[in-house]
């Protein structure tokens, strides 16, 4: 209900604030960092679940991702608090500050539509760990499986490196 009402706030000052979403991944805890793999046009990362496999999340037609050294002794200071923040949660940020800066430099210098770009980050992802925060800039967001080992899941990240979808 609090998180509710601060989001409602954000929303109506026009800042940033986080709106929870569900990804169909039971998560083990949000204690271990998650590996993070990327190339030119799509973002990786790959998450334990309950059930001591490997989920492997694909952002597409990526813009920007960044791990941040921000977790549970940070949260009353991360400039999200009171917006909508909970720990170890999965949100897409609404009015991202970040996602406005780097659309507003992208329009400056592609000539052509926004919508036609191989590249167009219109939501900002946000994935809250014990001691770290995960965001990213894409198009899109899909579960592509879990897996029994590493090496099942890096397979299937190196069969997606490079495709733009």
């Amino acid at each position: 209900e609090i998180l509710e009402l601060e989001r409602e706030i954000a929303k109506e000052e026009g800042v940033a604030y986080l709106d929870e979403i569900d990804i169909p991944v039971e998560r083990e805890s949000f204690q271990d960092c998650p590996f993070v793999i990327a190339d030119c046009f799509n973002c990786f990362l790959v998450l334990k679940t309950k059930s001591k496999q490997l989920a492997l999340i694909a952002f597409r037609r990526v813009g920007g991702y960044r791990v941040l050294a921000l977790g549970d002794d940070d949260a009353d200071e991360h400039p999200l608090a009171g917006k909508g923040l909970r720990p170890y949660g999965t949100f897409e940020v609404m009015n991202s500050g970040w996602s406005h800066e780097i659309n507003a430099v992208r329009d400056k210098r592609e000539p052509y539509p926004a919508t036609t770009r191989r590249i167009t980050a219109n939501h900002h992802y946000f994935f809250y760990f014990k001691a770290r925060t995960f965001e990213v800039l894409a198009e899109s967001l899909e579960v592509l499986g879990t897996f029994a080992s590493q090496e099942d899941a890096y397979a299937n990240v190196l069969a997606n490196i490079g495709k733009v979808q």
